[in-house]
């Protein structure tokens, strides 16, 4: 078996184990947090996976919350939301379908766009509220906890 093996080529494959190694550590660091996000993402859709399939078999809208009040009370239902900030959040973009968030930090704002006027959240109903004022009006609002936004189509 022939020596050929030179100084000049052990630099070379030392170098491109370096940079093989330099690539890979790189690589790494770049891909750490998209793996993270993704297993977090993934872990958090399993836990909501089983409420978005019980709130679309109930298929709980806003007018049965209303008409039937205590018998939704802790139901997930999946509602197109519009928020628009504190104390502005309605259901499929009717104002007049008001919602009273908790937290109402935690909910997305989504004010519309030119092609959608809410977006899919997972909610669990809280109960139902009415508020008199003095021109004798009633503003009810539905209270709910929001859990998730859900992508389109899920």
């Amino acid at each position: 078996m022939p020596n050929d093996f030179t100084a000049r080529e052990g630099f070379k494959y030392a170098g491109m184990t370096a940079a093989a190694c330099f690539a890979a550590v790189i690589i790494y660091l770049w891909l750490k947090p998209v793996i993270s996000s993704f297993l977090e993402e993934r872990d958090r859709r399993s836990l909501i996976a089983p409420l978005v399939n019980e709130a679309k078999s109930l298929k709980i809208n806003y007018e049965s919350v209303l008409t039937y009040p205590y018998q939704t009370i802790g139901k997930p239902v999946v509602w197109c939301v519009q928020n628009r900030g504190e104390g502005k959040a309605n259901c499929l973009g009717d104002p007049d379908k008001r919602l009273a968030p908790s937290p109402d930090r935690g909910m997305p704002l989504f004010y519309g766009s030119n092609h959608a006027a809410c977006t899919d959240m997972l909610l669990i109903i809280k109960g139902v509220h009415s508020n008199f004022s003095e021109t004798r009006s009633t503003v009810t609002f539905i209270q709910v906890e929001y859990v998730a936004q859900l992508e389109p189509g899920r």
